[in-house]
């Protein structure tokens, strides 16, 4: 057996083999460096907001359940769609069922930061109130710290926890604006951080801080009135937003029940894959702009 044989028969294969190794390794290493800092991303962020919401979660396990989640919709959507009977079926079964994983990965998130938003809504609307309450308190002959005190009193939450925070933080040594400013960053409230400009102004100026509370309590009730106005007058485009969306799914459904033999069929081949893509990115930029009008900030 001659050299040349013998490099096409063992070197041009071990080279090929080396190659591909290599690549694999790279693209490895790569997409580890990529999880490691996204998962700090998600861990820091994850953590903040349950921070905020007072949970007694840490964002760890929050990261473990989305890994779960995300592993059974993979392979959920796997035994559903997936098929060893050839090469490019088995990578396209294998990219639909990523796509369910990474979507059901998102979701543990996804629910944490609904979750914060819901809590943030309900701050706002006890906001009204509180404020009310520390106007009448400060008539009454109370301190500014007497009247957030008697808010939290009342025990409402989640407005009583980040009052009563506050008071503890400015018990234990913490300067009253240094304390202020910590409660608007981790609320995030456009309506507190009025309230607080309101009284760092009064502190400063010396004006009627009732008058002001009164003032700024008519006026976020009267937004909360329009802002739910508008909600009442967009549900139909939102509905239809979703309706929109759900519409080509359910129907693809109906139809694999109906006749899977034709759906896998059109699915698997070339020409299914490239309408199904271009109707993904229709369906997206469609719910996305329907999204944007009926979406309305005051």
């Amino acid at each position: 057996m001659s050299f040349y044989d013998l490099s096409n028969e063992f070197l041009v294969p071990l080279l090929y083999f080396v190659a591909a190794a290599g690549v694999v390794w790279s693209l490895g290493n790569w997409l580890l460096e990529m999880f490691k800092s996204y998962r700090e991303v998600y861990i820091e962020e994850t953590g903040r907001h349950l921070d905020d919401m007072f949970l007694a979660l840490s964002p760890a396990q929050v990261m473990g359940l989305a890994q779960i989640v995300g592993v059974g919709f993979f392979l959920g959507a796997f035994a559903m769609v997936g098929s060893f009977e050839s090469t490019p079926r088995l990578i396209a079964t294998g990219l639909f069922s990523l796509i369910w994983g990474a979507i059901g990965f998102m979701i543990p998130r996804g629910v944490v930061k609904r979750m914060r938003q819901k809590r943030l809504e309900r701050f706002n609307e006890q906001l009204v109130e509180a404020m009310q309450t520390m106007s009448n308190a400060l008539r009454a002959g109370f301190s500014i710290l007497q009247a957030f005190d008697m808010v939290v009193k009342e025990n409402r939450r989640p407005i009583s926890e980040e009052f009563g925070l506050f008071l503890h933080q400015h018990r234990l040594g913490m300067r009253f604006e240094e304390a202020l400013e910590k409660l608007s960053q981790r609320v995030g409230s456009q309506d507190l951080d009025l309230m607080i400009n309101a009284i760092e102004i009064a502190r400063q100026t010396g004006g009627n801080l009732t008058e002001v509370f009164d003032q700024l309590a008519g006026v976020i009730r009267e937004r909360m009135r329009v802002e739910g106005k508008i909600r009442t007058l967009t549900a139909q485009g939102r509905l239809q937003a979703i309706i929109v969306g759900l519409m080509p799914l359910l129907l693809a459904g109906a139809m694999y029940m109906i006749s899977p033999q034709m759906m896998t069929r059109f699915v698997f081949s070339t020409a299914g894959i490239v309408i199904i893509s271009i109707g993904l990115i229709f369906e997206v930029v469609g719910y996305l702009v329907i999204r944007k009008i009926v979406s309305i900030d005051i």
